[in-house]
This record gives structure tokens, sequence and C-alpha cells, in this order.
């Protein structure tokens, strides 16, 4: 039997079209969660490992992404990792309008409290 470039065989196409939806679709869900999240009053967001999406498990990428900020934990102003992190991600953004509970000292929580206000008085 000759051998056979699977990914050049119908079957093949099928699962490289499929994964590529599938990496577009999670792209634009959770970019537009960063966009219209500040817009409706977001201030963090939580980066969501599904390693029961997933035949391989958790990647060691998304492990540290969930891990980052504050406890996997990102304002909405800081910089925040892109999403997906690689192909056939399925890491989600959850997102909060209020501050969580992720054990900030008083210190920070003040300089959260700051950059509300500075926010709100911005969007006078």
């Amino acid at each position: 039997m000759a051998f056979v470039d699977f990914w050049k065989t119908i079957e093949g196409i099928l699962q490289r079209v499929d994964s590529l939806v599938q990496v577009f679709s999670h792209k634009v869900v959770n970019n537009a969660i960063k966009v219209i999240g500040p817009t409706n009053g977001a201030k963090w967001m939580k980066w969501i490992l599904h390693p029961e999406r997933s035949e391989s498990g958790t990647c060691p990428i998304c492990e540290g992404y969930a891990q980052g900020g504050r406890n996997g934990n990102y304002r909405i102003t800081w910089f925040t990792p892109a999403m997906p992190a690689h192909p056939n991600c399925v890491c989600e953004w959850e997102v909060f309008f209020e501050t969580p509970n992720i054990g900030l000292d008083e210190i920070d929580r003040s300089r959260i409290l700051l950059d509300d206000s500075r926010l709100r008085m911005g969007n006078r």
C-alpha cells in the first residue's frame, strides 16, 4: 500500500478546516469580550481553562496565563494575553463587573479604586 499524506485527503482537509473554524470563532468571541466588556462597565477578566474540552488536557502556555496577572485575573486596563494562545486553544475570558476577591492588600485595593475613579472621570 502506498503512503498517502493524510492532510491531502478529504478527511484531513475537513479536519484542518474544522480546526481553523474553531480557532477563529474563539478568537472573535474572546476579542469581542475584551472590546465590549469595558464599554459595559467590566473591570476584570479571568483566564478560564477548559481541560475537559481537549484530548491532551491543559497546555503549559495556558496554565501560565491562568496563573498570570493576579491569580489569573487581569484588570481590563492591563495588557492581557492574546486568546486563543495557540491552535486548538479552548480557553475563555470570564468578565467581572466588580473587583474579585483575589487576595489584594490594602495598597493594591486603593490603587484599583483610584484607577476606577479615573476611568469614571474620563467617561464623563
